[in-house]
């Protein structure tokens, strides 16, 4: 009865799993530690500030018609916020620089926030422009065996991944790698009070609004903010 069992089961685990290379547990087992990797680098990641989607920018030396020099302002991801925008009505974070204030201003359907120190009081300007290359990275690969999965799948050889079928899969899982890196570095932007508090926003590009801030550009911002601070430091 035992040699029968094991008999059943040692088919069943043949039919399964297939010949080599990285058919049956090798596969099952990439994947197995692959997934909870990726979901928890992607779910952490950018978990202390939320990511706005950048809807505008402007930053030169000369300030516009109600005196910012730099005026950054962003709404939530997402297509509802985005419709929501057409009607005037997304939630909106809003981050200026004038030659005496340095503010933040969120607004949405339940009112307005505005958070505004003197630039004499701040203390240092935070800059940060975030590559996710690491995630994009795992994401790629994990792609890449996904894709080569169901290549195999579609010519009926399940677990059986071919070179083609790893080809195809290197190829689709770093396409959407790159899309996501493009889509998901950020930039950082805030200040440090004198008491200690900061104060910070982050930005990521935006598809739909076709709105992008580059390390170069960023730098320039940041650059911008301190010199505003050293000049309004000197005048008092």
């Amino acid at each position: 009865m035992t040699a029968s069992v094991d008999g059943m089961l040692a088919q069943a685990f043949a039919g399964y799993g297939g010949g080599g290379s990285l058919a049956g547990s090798p596969g099952r087992l990439a994947l197995a530690v692959l997934v909870p990797i990726l979901l928890v680098l992607l779910v952490s990641r950018n978990r202390r500030v939320a990511t706005l989607v950048l809807k505008s920018w402007r930053a030169t030396n000369a300030p516009d018609s109600s005196g910012r020099f730099v005026h950054i302002e962003g709404r939530r991801a997402g297509i509802s916020a985005w419709i929501l925008g057409l009607a005037g009505l997304d939630p909106t974070t809003r981050m200026a620089v004038t030659d005496a204030w340095i503010s933040i201003e969120s607004s949405s359907l339940s009112g307005t926030v505005r958070r505004a120190t003197p630039l004499a009081s701040v203390g240092s300007v935070v800059f940060q422009y975030a590559k996710p290359w690491r995630s994009a990275l795992l994401l790629g690969l994990f792609l890449s065996f996904l894709f080569a999965m169901v290549s195999a799948q579609i010519a009926d050889r399940f677990l059986e991944i071919t070179l083609g079928d790893g080809l195809v899969g290197l190829g689709l899982g770093f396409v959407a790698a790159g899309a996501y890196y493009f889509l998901n570095c950020s930039l950082s932007l805030g200040w440090v009070e004198s008491g200690g508090h900061l104060n910070e926003i982050r930005f990521k590009p935006s598809v739909i609004e076709g709105k992008r801030i580059s390390e170069v550009d960023a730098a320039y911002v940041c650059t911008l903010a301190q010199t505003l601070i050293e000049n309004q430091l000197s005048a008092d």
